[in-house]
């Protein structure tokens, strides 16, 4: 896949010094591929300071590979300009995030956000048990697949 230059892109300021950006480019492309092939991944977003100005950091992530994209703006604009979320057709797990629902690929929700939600629920309403029954289960769930990867 043809995938934009790298030198329109953020390069991390740890990057070694002297590295020949047709290198990084490769490797970049490379990850970006298989990632858009992955049959999950993880999507994600965190705000950050870039020269004293908010920018949204944007992830795509599976157990061996992650690609990073900062972007000034927040939602739709930014997840378009990544450019990989359009081509994946695999399982995307995030948070709730109404940006990421807009693409045509299979959504799961993270369960850590769901058990923020549950703890909010059983936090304000200790009437209601099920909320904390159901931390119970997904976390016994977890347990087990831990177990079971081991």
């Amino acid at each position: 896949m043809s995938w934009p230059a790298l030198g329109s892109h953020w390069v991390p300021s740890s990057a070694p010094y002297g590295w020949p950006l047709p290198a990084l480019e490769a490797s970049v492309n490379a990850i970006r591929d298989a990632l858009v092939a992955a049959p999950v991944a993880h999507a994600g977003e965190t705000g950050r300071h870039v020269n004293g100005n908010l920018y949204w950091l944007y992830g795509l992530s599976t157990d061996r590979l992650t690609a990073y994209f900062p972007h000034p703006k927040r939602g739709a604009e930014a997840l378009d300009a990544f450019g990989l979320l359009a081509l994946f057709a695999g399982v995307l797990a995030h948070g709730h995030c109404s940006s990421c629902q807009c693409y045509p690929c299979s959504h799961a929700i993270c369960n850590a956000h769901h058990l923020r939600e549950l703890t909010a629920i059983a936090e304000r309403s200790p009437n209601q048990p099920w909320a904390t029954d159901m931390i119970a289960l997904l976390c016994q769930a977890n347990a087990l697949v831990g177990e079971a990867q081991a």
